[in-house]
């Protein structure tokens, strides 16, 4: 007979000193501290970027901010202080941009500058830091992709194909659409060849309509194995090729099944999930039968995004498997093992302030005490013990949880855990935003208020530090679901990619379910907070530190490598030098202080040894470090969404004089070429900084003193191996003198071989963004603005009433524009939203 016990689990946050305090037993203690001690070796910190926008183009400025996060608690994390950043081709692999900037309090933001002859595609902004990038087995996350494109006014017309896959005798349709409203687009040409192999077997052309669509269609193929369309799509100015692998389900269909709770046991309801995914890793819808031996026990279908669930009670002796739908191979697929006797846990119902599990025993077990430890992020909320015979049933109160995702584990009598669950709870707690801003249709360089409020779940104000960037919504990429709180509510705790997450935080009726099903399909055991997870880790070391690491290589005259103390003389042309003690092993550290010192220069070294060597300095570059990295690891960022979940083309409004060109008008550093003099130094001031003709050394034993310069009585010329006194921050140092030659170099190259120099860039400097002030009569009010971007503010803070006001004034372009902020909370609540308004030209009187 069953035992129906409903148990109310108190939530506490388990620290040891707690549970004693609690009276914990010496069981659920163990439970805690076993999850706490892994959890504590985990990553300490996260980064997420936010970008000015999504799609940019070439010659313009990159803005950006990185949010760098408490792993557990996500408050701002104090632990680095210098953050790592390139931006990486994706195609070529190759780095365009790699810069370190200063973090303040967990926050980081600058720009980079976009080259004009960088090619179209799809780019990797890459961000590290000393406290989130391990030479471990962990998935790279801390990355954002970013459009970039020569004109996105060009207009672009983008395939697809109207079945995510084909089967024999399917007609084939490739359906034209434009990446914006063209005001005439009738005149692009299209032509498709369809190849089976390297067979051409028909091929057809078509213009696109007034609307820039168009759709070719091929009649049904007895064989959709290895076929491919070739299209060629001729515009008025130039022509692209591209080549459209047409999927067949002769290509295999990755479809997995999940049991609730872990195992499937024999003569128990079970839930089982699925997940069904191509070869791509995209997700396909599917529909099938569940066939108990030859007989079809029950239809399903998947519910979002190719993931669904199903329940059965499997029986002795019988054979369970799964037949999909329209499909010609692999189209059969066994269910996982099912054992004989266990332990099922279901969650049976949720509402706002609890989640109900059933817990269900096989007959022939007999009764046993069962724990239950409830966590989130590698924190223990709750644990509780009680007597399992046959069914129980528990009550999770969720008032103590925070938002996310909360794995509750049951244990038997002997600590072994023997089910798990996967839920996400309170997704109301977060950061809401609300904007109001003083017009919702605002003229050509009309002045815009706007006013943010930032409160809690429960309507209390919230202080809180905010990204903001008002920007053209042609430049919006909506294949692009990433947001704050998708990264870290959801990407950054499973292992894998996620097929468009934003949408389980969206207001759709059906999000909750399906985010449900996400928890038992995508992160069935790919938690990244399970005890499982943390147990089968690969820890590695730190590879990152927030100064710069340099070591003294000194060479014996007999041509032997060794390594010695002595100090390092670090500068650049435009700021005094530093002396820099090393170790035994001749290493040092240029400290961050320094790098802030001499921002937007190089720091030059140099070394000093004795006299019976000759010696250089090594820098060791840490770009170097990750790109060695990098390479080695999964860089996992959400699946694309399907463009036909894609909203309608933006049209493109224009000035009289048809300016489609339009470019964001900030205040811009020059590029790598242009600063390189900044960078690199002055090739004068170089010279005289080395010349070592223009040394002395004064009466009282003192190498270049300060205090008495070279002209005056007891003088004398410093000579090569000898040893002097020397002053630099603050501290007496006595060095060996090595002469150096006079300069002859014709370049800073050649300066730097000759007189054994190392050079590494300090941080990137502060850049600010440009905004006009149309309030004042400048000469702003004769000059065209063409801006984009009319407003980024990487650093708002709200007051103590939760609020912040903004201005910025808008440009010359009338068409539609999005504004979007988040931001975080110093209670560790995150946030994001987005506001839109229009610009229409201004009508002047006559």
């Amino acid at each position: 007979m069953s035992k129906n016990l409903f148990l109310l689990l108190i939530l506490i946050n388990i620290i040891y000193s707690s549970i004693q305090a609690q009276s914990y037993s010496p069981q659920q203690i163990e439970l805690a501290e076993r999850l706490q001690a892994l959890a504590f070796k985990a990553t300490p910190e996260l980064a997420y970027i936010q970008t000015s926008k999504d799609i940019y183009e070439t010659g313009e400025d990159l803005w950006f901010k990185v949010y760098l996060l408490n792993s557990q608690t996500l408050i701002p994390s104090l632990l680095s202080k210098t953050l790592y950043l390139q931006l990486i081709n994706e195609e070529g692999k190759k780095a365009i941009w790699q810069e370190k900037y200063e973090i303040q309090n967990g926050f980081a933001n600058g720009r980079i500058y976009l080259e004009t002859d960088l090619p179209e595609g799809e780019y990797l902004l890459e961000a590290f830091t000393s406290n989130s990038f391990f030479d471990d087995s962990s998935e790279f996350k801390a990355v954002r992709r970013i459009k970039i494109k020569t004109d996105i006014t060009s207009l672009s017309i983008t395939p697809k194909l109207n079945r995510p896959y084909y089967s024999p005798n399917d007609s084939i349709k490739i359906i034209f659409n434009p990446s914006l409203k063209p005001r005439d687009s009738s005149s692009v040409e299209i032509t498709v060849i369809l190849y089976k192999g390297n067979k051409k077997i028909a091929s057809t052309q078509t213009r696109t309509d007034k609307n820039g669509n168009a759709i070719i269609a091929f009649n049904p193929q007895r064989l959709v194995k290895d076929l491919k369309a070739a299209i060629n799509i001729k515009y008025k100015d130039r022509s692209e090729s591209l080549d459209l692998t047409i999927p067949s389900n002769n290509n295999p269909i990755q479809f997995t099944t999940f049991p609730e709770g872990g195992n499937l046991i024999l003569g128990l309801q079970n839930k089982l999930a699925f997940k069904a995914v191509n070869a791509l890793g995209n997700p396909i819808e599917v529909a099938g039968t569940l066939f108990e031996d030859s007989i079809p026990l029950l239809n399903f279908k998947s519910f979002h995004a190719g993931m669904g669930s199903l329940e059965f009670r499997p029986l002795l002796n019988k054979k369970y498997t799964i037949r999909l739908n329209n499909q010609v191979s692999d189209s059969i697929f066994s269910l996982p093992e099912i054992y004989p006797s266990g332990i099922v846990l279901k969650l049976i119902e949720r509402d706002k302030e609890f989640l109900y599990f059933k817990v269900i025993q096989s007959r022939e077990l007999g009764p046993e005490e069962i724990y239950l430890r409830v966590q989130c992020r590698g924190v223990v909320y709750g644990m509780t013990t009680a007597r399992l015979d046959k069914e129980l049933r528990i009550k999770v109160p969720l008032s103590g949880l925070p938002q996310g995702i909360t794995e509750i584990t049951l244990f038997n009598s002997s600590l072994i855990p023997v089910a798990e669950r996967l839920v996400y709870v309170n997704k109301d707690r977060k950061l809401i935003i609300t904007t109001q801003l003083s017009k919702v249709i605002l003229p050509t360089r009309g002045k815009a208020i706007l006013k943010i409020s930032v409160r809690d779940e429960q309507g209390l104000p919230v202080m809180s530090n905010l990204g903001v960037s008002v920007f053209d919504k042609i430049y919006q990429n909506l294949s692009d679901s990433n947001n704050i709180l998708v990264h870290y509510y959801l990407s950054s705790q499973l292992m894998g990619k996620i097929y468009n997450p934003s949408f389980y935080f969206s207001k759709r009726k059906d999000a909750d379910d399906a985010l449900d099903i996400l928890m038992l399909t995508q992160g069935w055991r790919k938690y990244l907070w399970s005890e499982s997870y943390l147990e089968n880790f690969r820890y590695g070391n730190q590879q990152l530190i927030d100064g710069i690491r340099g070591q003294i290589i000194t060479t014996k005259r007999i041509g032997k490598k060794i390594q010695e103390d002595g100090f390092a003389i670090a500068f650049s042309v435009e700021n005094q030098s530093v002396l820099i003690p090393t170790d035994s092993a001749g290493i040092f550290t240029v400290s961050t202080e320094s790098m802030k010192r001499w921002e937007n220069n190089y720091i030059y070294f140099k070394p000093i040894s004795s006299q019976n060597s000759i010696a250089y300095v090594k820098i060791y570059d840490p770009f170097e470090s990750i790109n060695r990295l990098i390479n080695l690891k999964e860089i996992s960022y959400p699946f694309p969404v399907f463009s036909e979940e894609i909203e309608v083309p933006l049209e493109i409004y224009t000035n009289k004089a048809n300016t489609y060109k339009i470019k964001s008008v900030t205040i811009k550093g020059k590029s790598s070429n242009a600063n390189r003099g900044k960078y690199l130094g002055e090739l004068d001031s170089l010279k005289k900084l080395f010349n070592s003709d223009d040394d002395w050394v004064c009466r009282n034993n003192v190498l270049n003193c300060p205090n008495h310069g070279p002209n005056e009585m007891g003088t004398t010329k410093p000579v090569n191996g000898r040893r002097y006194m020397t002053y630099s921050e603050g501290t007496w140092h006595q060095v060996a003198y090595r002469y150096t030659h006079p300069i002859t170099a014709s370049s800073e190259e050649e300066l730097l071989e000759l007189n054994k120099l190392s050079k590494i860039k300090a941080y990137y400097g502060d850049r600010t963004f440009y905004k006009p002030n149309y309030d004042k009569d400048t000469i702003e009010a004769n000059v065209p603005d063409f801006r984009n971007t009319l407003l980024w503010e990487p650093s708002i803070f709200t007051d103590e009433k939760g609020e912040a006001t903004l201005s910025f004034f808008c440009s010359d372009i009338y068409t539609d524009f999005i504004g979007r902020i988040e931001g975080v909370g110093g209670n560790g609540l995150l946030g994001s939203q987005n506001f839109n308004f229009k610009v229409r030209k201004l009508s002047l009187k006559p």
